[in-house]
């Protein structure tokens, strides 16, 4: 738009509630009044015509809501009238943009115009969507930082229909010619597609773009912004456009879109939904409107979506099962997104219920199920023999042992550290794919910590021996039992010490202790080893998240803190860290003190 169109007109920009936020320099000559004079004040006491801050919203939408979004506003300028045909467009998550002509003495357009565009861009860099803007042939001439951020190429790349090489192949055909027939019709449209991301993986997002016009009604082209629908990321102004029916409804512009659109009112009932969303569970418009969207979709969790109805933020839910209608299908997969849908009353913003983003990820997660059941079968196979190479090993040491055999002794201990280490990562991925199916076995019972941690001591004592590396014990002279299951939280134990030690350096020190602290025990244990970097901090309890440190420190998967995790979420505790590069790392451990007014077998169910 700004290559084929060059400015020629003052703009101003106005808030949602009329307020003056910019008057260009070109405005400045038109109007005679100066920047300092109109910035910060209401429209209204310029503009006489405008309403009041309450409905300058409405004023506004109810202008571009035509075919010609054109209107007249006057100001008097010393003794006389000056009128003006204004042609109004949206600036996304900023307010309205007005651009002027003087009706009886057009002057400076090209000047005016130019400050306008200048404005635009500098607004645009600092928007929090994609921002794009295109001619009336359809070509984009301008990307905001934000999309060049997001999808990681260089503005030169985006040009023209460049910026299509990041769209998902499989939709490229389906969406240009949605554009084409957008720009036919010189009206506004919206669309969502999958865009590639410099993270390399394809995003839901969610386009509008406004057809921009100038006085005459010629078709300039279009101001577009994109929200990032699978990061639940949705602007303000995308929301608010979601009160517009036609977004649920079959139109032009998303009756192919793989993204489902729903809206629901406080009590979670669904009142909008596209058809996109209509086909993944198998059910027509008029079968899902009106009813519960939890027990729909078989979701027996509401409470998931209290924090959004309270304003608290967004929820996102992966991989969430839902029963479904579709022929032969009873169940499906989605990723769901969903924020709080907000309405200004009496100058406060109310929460009127939930919007929504699904997209159908039952491909992927078939494959997932697929490798997650080849890797259970892999390492099943593979203990049997491990467990025997393990005893092996050590009645051969056992041997070398009673014959004074050091050097051959120190061999086969070496053999069987790594025998042991690589043991107790398939036992690792057999927990995990246990708790990923929902199946971990746990026995919660009156547990002693102190005991636990004791005889531990005792066993990886020669590891840390064999690293020169001191290991202390610090317990109180009483600890109270926690609720637990005896096997999962020694695998703990081991899992936190035996990393203390294997990223701590020859001459220094690991320290495990405990103490009670109101209805918990807290462990605590301490390493003054390498330090986890920052950057690798948030990956540290994902799946194969293990930090760059393992690659010089043994064999090493990622799998033993991600088990962990999932071994502390399981008896209700929690697990944190501390750690600063260069000087070690603590890691704290809180786990329920057992309590004797809960019987054994609901303590166990929890």
């Amino acid at each position: 738009m700004f290559h084929q169109a060059q400015p020629q007109f003052p703009a101003v920009v106005f808030d949602s509630k009329g307020k003056i936020i910019s008057w260009n320099a070109a405005m400045e000559q038109f109007s005679g009044i100066e920047k300092s004079q109109a910035t910060g004040k209401p429209g209204q006491s310029i503009f006489p015509q405008l309403p009041v801050a309450a409905d300058f919203e409405n004023f506004c939408e109810k202008i571009l809501g035509t075919e010609s979004p054109i209107s007249e506003l006057s100001h008097l300028n010393g003794e006389t009238t000056q009128t003006y045909h204004v042609s109004w467009s949206t600036l996304p998550d900023i307010g309205y943009l007005a651009v002027f002509r003087d009706l009886v003495k057009p002057a400076n357009m090209e000047l005016a115009l130019t400050a306008a565009i200048e404005r635009f861009k500098l607004l645009a860099n600092l928007n929090s969507s994609l921002v794009w803007t295109c001619g009336p042939d359809g070509k984009r001439d301008f990307f905001n930082t934000k999309w060049l951020r997001f999808t990681g190429r260089k503005l030169e790349l985006e040009f023209g229909d460049g910026w299509m090489g990041s769209v998902d192949p499989k939709q490229a055909v389906e969406l240009r010619s949605r554009l084409a027939n957008a720009l036919a019709a010189a009206k506004n449209y919206r669309a969502q597609y999958l865009l590639k991301a410099a993270d390399g993986r394809y995003h839901a997002v969610s386009e509008s773009a406004i057809a921009q016009f100038a006085s005459d009604g010629t078709f300039l082209g279009f101001i577009g912004y994109c929200a990032d629908a699978s990061e639940g990321r949705l602007t303000k102004t995308t929301i608010a456009a979601m009160d517009s029916p036609r977004l649920f409804q079959g139109s032009a512009t998303n009756a192919q879109s793989p993204i489902g659109m729903w809206k629901l009112d406080r009590s979670l009932a669904i009142t909008h939904v596209n058809k996109a969303a209509c086909d993944q569970l198998g059910m027509s418009h008029d079968q899902l409107i009106g009813k519960s969207f939890t027990q729909t979709i078989g979701l027996d969790r509401a409470i998931l979506f209290q924090d959004v109805l309270n304003g608290a933020g967004s929820l996102t839910l992966k991989n969430q099962q839902v029963s479904t209608q579709r022929a032969g299908v009873s169940t499906a997969f989605l990723d769901v997104e969903a924020w709080s849908l907000t309405e200004d009353k009496d100058g406060e913003k109310n929460i009127i219920g939930i919007a929504m983003s699904t997209l159908e990820v039952t491909d992927r997660k078939r494959i997932e199920q697929q490798k997650e059941d080849f890797v259970a079968t892999l390492v099943h196979d593979l203990k049997t023999p491990l467990i025997g190479a393990e005893r092996t090993l050590q009645m051969l040491i056992e041997v070398a042992q009673r014959h004074g055999e050091k050097g051959q002794s120190e061999i086969l201990g070496l053999l069987k550290s790594s025998n042991h280490q690589l043991l107790n990562m398939v036992q690792n991925l057999i927990e995990i794919y246990r708790y990923e199916e929902g199946k971990p076995r746990l026995m919660i019972k009156p547990l002693d910590l102190a005991e636990k941690l004791t005889n531990l001591m005792k066993e990886i004592s020669v590891l840390a021996d064999e690293k020169g590396v001191l290991l202390e014990l610090e317990l109180p002279p009483t600890l109270p039992k926690i609720a637990g299951d005896s096997i999962a939280i020694r695998r703990v134990c081991q899992n936190l010490v035996d990393n203390a030690i294997k990223f701590t350096e020859r001459g220094g020190s690991v320290r495990i202790s405990a103490q009670q602290l109101d209805s918990n025990v807290v462990l605590r244990i301490t390493d003054t080893g390498r330090g986890i970097p920052l950057k690798e901090q948030s990956i540290l309890f994902t799946k194969f998240g293990q930090d760059k440190r393992s690659r010089t420190g043994g064999i090493g998967s990622g799998l033993g803190l991600y088990l962990t995790k999932q071994i502390i979420d399981a008896h209700d505790g929690s697990l944190s860290f501390i750690s600063k590069e260069g000087e070690g790392t603590t890691f704290i451990v809180t786990l329920p003190i057992f309590d004797l007014n809960l019987d054994q077998a609901s303590v166990a169910s929890n």
